[in-house]
This record gives C-alpha cells, sequence and structure tokens, in this order.
C-alpha cells in the first residue's frame, strides 16, 4: 500500500492548465520530485 497515491491529477492556473492526468504513488522510505519544463 502507497503511503501517497493520487490518480488523474488536475492543476489549473486561471485559464492555463498546467497538469493534466497525473498518477504516482510514494512508498514509505522514497524521495519524489516533480520537475516541470522549468526545472
Amino acid at each position: 500500500m502507497s503511503l501517497l497515491s493520487v490518480e488523474n491529477l488536475v492543476v489549473r492556473h486561471g485559464l492555463l492548465q498546467a497538469v493534466r492526468g497525473v498518477s504516482f504513488g510514494v512508498e514509505r522510505g522514497e524521495t519524489l520530485a516533480l520537475v516541470g519544463a522549468n526545472g
């Protein structure tokens, strides 16, 4: 079982849809970084 589970995440800033349909899970002891085009 994941410590954190995200399914079909959508992020909007006004009319801009920055993220669509992102899914991931984080297990105990893992480190996760989400890096966009601008780093």
